[in-house]
């Protein structure tokens, strides 16, 4: 078994994870201990938006587990969803410039383009990691 210790994402609480290899198996493996929510990525916001910076900094994984009074447990499909949706937020994040004003919005409309813009870089840069079917319904109602 191969482990890799990392600190937490930057703003993030002091919770320590690991990469864990055995064989064919990586898996992420999150101390929630210390933390102020319960390690559900599917009822905290703030679970799912660490997660994704986790596993978009580990890049391949394939099970998730949180350790705090108990083990919370993501098996493949689960987390090859969130990986799937940590590619995303990456390759959006790498191609910041991509997203500028100029780029995606009208001149001629400087007051709806600074509103659409404003919105369209909360949903791509914020809301995707946190609640990424939120994201997907924002982006549908733009």
């Amino acid at each position: 078994m191969v482990e890799e210790k990392r600190g937490a994402p930057e703003g993030a609480k002091e919770e320590d994870y690991e990469i864990l290899r055995e064989g064919a198996e990586v898996t992420l493996s999150i101390n929630a201990e210390d933390a102020s929510y319960v390690p559900s990525i599917e009822d905290s916001s703030i679970c799912m938006a660490s997660t994704i910076e986790r596993l978009a900094a580990a890049k391949t994984v394939t099970r998730i587990v949180f350790y705090q009074k108990r083990e919370f447990e993501y098996d493949y499909d689960q987390t090859q969803i969130l990986v799937e949706i940590a590619k995303v937020y990456t390759k959006l994040s790498k191609e910041k410039e991509m997203f500028t004003i100029q780029n995606i919005a009208d001149p001629s409309c400087g007051k709806c383009a600074s509103r659409w813009y404003n919105q369209l870089r909360m949903v791509t840069f914020n809301l995707l990691k946190s609640d990424p079917i939120g994201a997907y319904v924002e982006l549908g109602r733009m």
